[in-house]
Order: C-alpha cells, then structure tokens, then sequence
C-alpha cells in the first residue's frame, strides 16, 4: 500500500542524470531512493513485550471482519469502510477496537488520507492489545505516515519507542530515521544511522551508499564522500555518473 507514496522509484534511472548537478539536488534524491529495502538486523536486549490481554475476536465479529477483509483485498474501499466503522458501534473488546483501528488506517493510507491513518494506527499501538508481529509492524507504518506528513518529530519519537520494545532493528529502519533527520537537516545524526545501516546489510547497498555520499556532500566531507564513491564504483562499476563524478572533482 505505501508503493504509492513513493513512486519516486519508478523515475530512478531518469533522475540519475542529476547526478551531478548540485549537492542539494542530490541530498534529496538521494533521500528518496534510501527507502528501498535490504536486508539485516541488529539484536537488541530488550525483554519480550507483553500484550495488555490475551483477548480474541469473538465469532460474530470475525465472521464479518474476515469479510471486510477481502473487501479491502479487492480495493473495495467505500463499502470495507462502512463496514469496519458499523462494527465500531458493537460492544467490542480492545483486540477487536485495536483490529479495526488498524484496517481503517489502512484504508486512510490508501486513500492518501496520511494524518487520517497515523491516528488509527497510533490508536491502535497504544491500545497494546495487538500480538508482537502486528504491533511492531504497525510501529514501522506510523513512523512512514509521519515521515510522509513532515511530522518529523513523532515519527523520531515513534522510531526510538520502537527501537526500545523491538527484540531485532532492521536496517530498513534505519534507513527511515535517517530519512527523518535529512528532513530535520540533521545530516550528522544522519550519517551515524546510515552507517549503521550499510554494516547491517547482507550485500552492499548501492541506495544506502548513495545516499551517504550526498550526505557527506551536504556537509561539504569531501574526503568521506570520495570514499564511499569509491564504494559505489565497486558496487556499479557500469554507471558512468560515479565516473564522472570523479572527473569532475579532478
């Protein structure tokens, strides 16, 4: 679902040929390939997060959320709306409240109803009834609608409650809060995340590196940005921009 707020990607190859063309053109397109996932994690020693209670649906609301649920599967997004928010007026227990909040914020989301679905989702973590997979999970999509409505400060404050419950970080995580901090123009908090992030990464990450190169250019690290184009040469020897890169700077 949130492919679409960052079509950016499509274009990747296209705004490639601005390469070159000024530090702060590159700091933000750069910013906006990081998104892209790769793969890692970083074990942490918090202790395991318990659910506020072990409660379930009851069979009337499942029977008819499991039915909304391919509603939305379909896209079917009005009547799925209609039909999460009639169960709102049942009596309903705080893992059905929270089921509901978080599938109304995914239509919102979908819909680019961005504040819409942060508040759902946000509902939904602090009831603390939801099972460790979809809490944390749901975690990482609140941190993105912040990030994506500029709320800057939350979605720092969303990433750090994360990163204080989670038993793994993901590097793709941290892909996201440096994300944030470019936005904040934080570029040194920034590049600490990065860096973080490409030691994460099973294979070197082209888009990661990218992006902490035209942050060091930001910074005017003309030292550090060399090396990590040099990183990125090795990465993709083919692409002729990181050559010129090179030239240019000679």
């Amino acid at each position: 679902m949130y492919v679409k707020n960052f079509t950016y990607l499509r274009n990747r190859e296209n705004n490639m040929n601005q390469f070159t063309k000024s530090k702060t053109t590159l700091i933000i397109f750069a910013s906006l390939l990081s998104l892209s996932l790769v793969a890692g994690t970083i074990k942490t020693d918090n202790p395991e997060r318990k659910r506020s209670n072990s409660e379930a649906f009851s069979e009337t609301v499942y029977e008819k959320f499991e039915n909304l649920q391919e509603m939305i599967s379909d896209e079917n997004y009005v009547e799925a709306r209609i039909g999460l928010e009639d169960l709102t007026k049942r009596r309903l227990n705080g893992f059905e409240e929270a089921m509901i909040n978080q599938y109304i914020g995914w239509i919102d989301s979908s819909e680019g109803k961005y504040v819409e679905a942060a508040n759902r989702f946000q509902n939904a973590i602090d009831s603390g009834a939801l099972p460790n997979q979809v809490h944390f999970g749901l975690m990482h999509k609140l941190a993105e609608m912040y990030y994506v409505t500029n709320n800057n400060k939350k979605a720092i404050e969303t990433l750090h409650q994360y990163y204080s419950e989670v038993d793994e970080i993901k590097d793709s995580i941290l892909s996201l809060e440096a994300n944030v901090y470019l936005k904040m123009k934080e570029y040194n908090k920034a590049i600490s995340v990065l860096e973080k992030a490409i030691a994460l990464a099973d294979e070197p990450s082209e888009d990661l590196n990218l992006l902490l190169y035209a942050t060091h250019l930001e910074l005017s690290h003309e030292k550090e940005a060399a090396k990590v184009l040099d990183t990125l040469i090795k990465i993709n020897p083919s692409k002729k921009d990181y050559w010129n890169s090179i030239t240019k700077k000679q």
